[in-house]
């Protein structure tokens, strides 16, 4: 047989000097929970900060069609120029070079997108020869444009680049003709190819020549999402505006000399554009450079710019900071997502701790032996505390290194380390064994325990009672503090204030070991004439209150109470998001009609309803207040009220709002006309107000109408953006000179099949917009601080989950000891295998119940406590409040599975146990 090499002899003799006379088992459990803990403060804090880091770079790629950088404009006013007025590209590009000296750290020029100039007509001018797809209800119009590094930011598919303007004159009248280059998304929208010719009306600004644009090439944007298309508007992308299509051109630079010839008395916007580099840009870092932005939109770079560069502009150019406003929306948003993320995680380190004061507490009892041979021998209490430090040093000093090491590699490229968390864990791994030792061993107290603490009851605390009134004033403090500063400051999260959570945890734990003790002597009092021993005996020893199990069994009420704060967070934010997306569409699928001809014919409302999966289908008539066809409630002395108006079927709307979450619609009010044939309508409270008070006359679609008030609402699917509105009952079209047919066609349905509809509309209503309730729950449950919000939940869960399963684990081993013992003394006066495991799970009960009552007090009152300081309406993308309110299967779930793991393992430790000899279990008594 070979020997061992040096490395594993040395490696041998650590271990046995961690372990000592007590054996490896207590080092081992030292070893773990100090690296699960070493884990936790390592990775948690990285991984959250990598979350938010990704939401923060997704959210900025969301907003990129203007960017994070420098913006700067100026009018260049063409009236009269001579040729000295004159704007080249050189000077426009010296200007946007002056600008961009004056940014200051920590911001950077973007490298893949360059800075731009250029320059916008401020004016559109109508096609007057339009493709047949370019008409919509009126011509299309066309905007010019000019931006220099074109060929960097896109790729010519057809033609060339534009570069050459010519005049004409053909009897008196001067003709220009521009070449241009147009997007691939214009050239199909307005039907161009190279060589294509565009003919503009006559501008309205007095006399001017006949333009027409020489279509040269055709570009592909080479990212379409870049700052530099994007504030490009409808010259990259034609959007419809109104009853038409709108697009744009662009003009090479030598063509900006014949902009005054071509379009006289005009003026146009000089545009300067500068990104800055936010690729590497970190949560932290977005202080910072909000602060550059505002600094540098402040300063004086205009004038100097204007100054230097020469150019001919009717002032110095404006600078304005862009994608300041993203960054100051994410980061209030973000506040208060961090702030519900860093309860979480302040419960999961605060368990950790407490498993490495509980496993601290394990191995002072494993060393008791030693450490009272010590001192019999005449050994101090510094030299038992070095001895202690010393195997604590060996045992969890290379947990704290795997931990630490396996948290960085979990967390590649992640952000910077809390070091005053990873501080905290190894202090309390290394500190408290000795800390522990020296406080039993203190002054003249005796240097050997003797007696049986499994046969004595342990006397009541004075150090017990004023440690649980510290907890409750502690308590106190942060639920206060918590409640009237909020749980997101300006700061970032408060550690005080972020433990509330764990302090009213610990509380309810701590009431929860008050109280079981009590049923249990009841208990054991009815059991007591029973013949069977098991149940008296089980229910005594679980009525002592053993102290023993109290920290382990703090640490798994905090664990289950961060679970069941989780659920109930996120079944409150669920709720919100579902309700924000029936506020913002109003029905499952909502279609809008466009064009002049707003009307949902009977064909198409058919149709509708006859999609798969739609269980009501109803049109209506419906404008917004302020719009130009709203109502006017007359108020007297010739004033008014602009109202919306809703006109519904009342019978069926009050069917199809019964399958929403909004309030009741009372159709049946709606039924018929009133006295004097005044129409019964449902109002908000505050066009119900002015109705009370008199002012009952409703200007509406060429007709007046005398109200009456039948009921209130505060929000109808309709009109779901709210506002002052009215509802009508479509009895009262005949009377409209106007008339008021349906435009909006609401669906409901929860199967629906968003292909199916949008089918059927190509077939019946072409040109109408939809929109689903389900794309826009979507967009609310993508956004990127809810998704990583979501990802630190489940992490969360799995971190608690194995917290839990070493608090079990840990409470089950400081009990271990006399439940093997008195498992043992039973066995040889005869116990059973059957009667052992029942006292082997009576056994366990001060640890689970301690933990399912705790918890469930805990996770009850959390909701409520904490609710008012939270702050969830950034999880829904809305104003509206979420409230907050306990969740059964968030409470119920982590008490069941924490019941379900300490029978388990008691059931598997008891099954170890009648595996030993009944000698072997009772040697554990020699030297007592």
């Amino acid at each position: 047989m070979t020997s061992a090499g040096p490395g594993v002899r040395r490696l041998r003799r650590l271990g046995r000097l961690a372990a000592g006379p007590a054996g490896r088992g207590p080092a081992a459990a030292l070893a773990v929970i100090a690296a699960l803990a070493a884990f936790l403060a390592t990775a948690g804090p990285r991984e959250s900060a990598a979350l938010q880091d990704a939401a923060l770079h997704k959210t900025l790629t969301a907003n990129s069609a203007t960017g994070v950088g420098l913006y700067a404009n100026a009018d260049w006013d063409m009236t009269g120029s001579t040729p000295t007025d004159l704007l080249s590209p050189q000077e426009m590009q010296r200007a946007g070079q002056i600008l961009g000296s004056f940014l200051v750290a920590p911001l950077k020029p973007e490298p893949h997108t360059p800075a731009w100039s250029g320059l916008t007509t401020q004016q559109l001018y109508g096609v007057t020869n339009p493709a047949r797809r370019a008409f919509l209800s009126a011509p299309p119009q066309i905007q010019l444009g000019y931006r220099s590094a074109l060929a960097a930011n896109g790729r010519l598919v057809a033609g060339s680049y534009p570069g050459s303007a010519t005049l004409t004159t053909r009897k008196g009248q001067l003709t220009a003709t521009l070449q241009v280059a147009v997007t691939t998304a214009t050239a199909y929208r307005f039907g161009l190819r190279p060589g294509s010719l565009i003919k503009l009306a006559p501008s309205s600004n007095g006399p001017a020549p006949t333009v027409v644009l020489h279509v040269a090439g055709i570009i592909r944007p080479a990212h379409p999402t870049s700052p530099f298309w994007g504030s490009a508007g409808t010259i990259a992308q034609p959007a419809i505006e109104g009853l038409s299509w709108q697009g744009g051109a662009l003009l090479g630079g030598p063509e900006l000399s014949v902009l005054p010839v071509a379009f006289p008395l005009q003026t146009v916007q000089v545009q300067w554009g500068i990104p800055v580099d936010v690729s590497h840009l970190t949560v932290a870092g977005v202080p910072a450079v909000m602060n550059a932005l505002s600094a540098t939109a402040s300063s004086d770079a205009g004038p100097v710019a204007e100054r230097v560069s020469h150019a001919p502009l009717a002032e110095a150019p404006s600078l304005f900071p862009a994608g300041l406003e993203t960054l100051q929306t994410f980061m209030a948003e973000q506040g208060s997502v961090g702030a519900v993320n860093a309860l979480l995680e302040y419960g999961l380190f605060a368990v950790a701790l407490i498993l490495l004061v509980t496993c601290a507490l394990v191995v002072a009892d494993a060393y008791e032996e030693e450490i009272s041979l010590i001192l019999a021998r005449g050994g101090s209490v510094a030299q038992v505390v070095l001895r202690v430090l010393g195997r604590t040093a060996v045992a969890a000093g290379p947990g704290l290194v795997a931990g630490i090491a396996a948290g960085l590699a979990v967390t590649p490229g992640a952000g910077s380390t809390g070091l005053v968390l990873v501080a905290a864990v190894a202090v309390t791994a290394l500190g408290a064994p000795p800390a522990i030792a020296a406080w039993r061993h203190r002054g003249s107290r005796p240097v050997a325990k003797a007696g049986r603490t499994d046969l004595t009851i342990p006397r009541r605390s004075v150090r017990r009672l004023v440690a649980e009134a510290t907890v409750v004033v502690t308590v106190s403090g942060a639920v206060a503090a918590l409640r009237l500063r909020g749980a997101a400051t300006a700061a970032g999260p408060d550690p005080y204030i972020s433990s509330a959570p764990v302090l009213v945890a610990v509380a309810a734990g701590l009431i929860a070991a008050r109280l079981y003790p009590l049923p249990l002597r009841g208990l054991a009092a009815l059991t007591a004439p029973r013949r069977s021993p098991v149940g008296f005996l089980g229910m005594t020893r679980a009525a002592r209150g053993r102290p023993a199990a109290l920290l382990p069994a703090l640490a798994l009420v905090v664990a289950l109470a961060v679970v069941a704060l989780g659920g109930t967070l996120r079944a409150a934010v669920s709720r919100g998001q579902v309700a924000a997306s029936w506020q913002l569409t109003g029905a499952d699928a909502v279609i809008r009609t466009t064009g002049s001809q707003q009307v949902v014919p009977p064909a198409a409302q058919r149709a509708l309803a006859a999609v798969p999966g739609v269980t009501h289908s109803e049109a209506v008539y419906a404008v917004a207040p302020g719009d130009a066809l709203a109502a006017n409630l007359l108020a007297g002395s010739g004033n008014s009220i602009s109202t919306g108006v809703v006109v519904v079927n009342p019978a069926r709307y009050a069917a199809l709002v019964a399958a929403t979450p909004f309030p009741a619609f009372p159709g049946r009010l709606l039924a018929g006309p009133g006295p004097g044939g005044s129409v019964p309508v449902i109002a908000t409270p505050k066009v119900a107000a002015a109705i009370r008070a008199g002012n009952r006359q409703l200007g509406f679609a060429g007709s007046l109408l005398t109200l009456r008030l039948a009921a209130t609402t505060s929000a109808t699917p309709a009109l779901s953006g709210g506002g002052p509105f009215v509802i009508l009952p479509s009895w009262v079209v005949p009377r409209l000179r106007d008339g008021a047919t349906p435009n909006i066609d609401l669906v409901i349905g929860s199967r629906l099949n968003p292909g199916d509809l949008t089918r059927a509309l190509r077939r019946t209503l072409p040109g109408s917009e939809v929109m689903f309730r389900q794309a826009a729950l979507n967009a609310e449950t993508g956004a990127p601080l809810v998704r990583g919000a979501d990802v630190a939940f489940d992490l969360g869960v799995a971190a608690a989950v194995a917290v839990s399963i070493a608090a079990i684990l840990l409470g089950l081993l400081l009990s271990g000891r006399d439940r093997t013992r008195v498992a043992a003394w039973l066995a040889a006066l005869g116990m059973t295998r059957r009667q052992a495991r029942r006292l082997a799970m009576l056994d366990a009960l001060p640890l689970a119940l301690i933990a399912v009552v705790g918890a469930v007090l805990a996770g009850a009152a959390l909701g409520p406590i904490i609710s008012p300081a939270l702050n969830l309406s950034a999880f829904t993308g809305s104003t509206a409040a979420v409230p907050v309110r306990p969740d059964v299967l968030a409470l119920v779930v982590p008490a069941a599975g924490a019941v379900i793991l300490v029978s388990v393992i008691t059931a598997a430790q008891s099954a170890l146990t009648r595996r030993r000899t009944k000698t072997g279990v009772l040697r554990l008594d020699e030297g007592r």
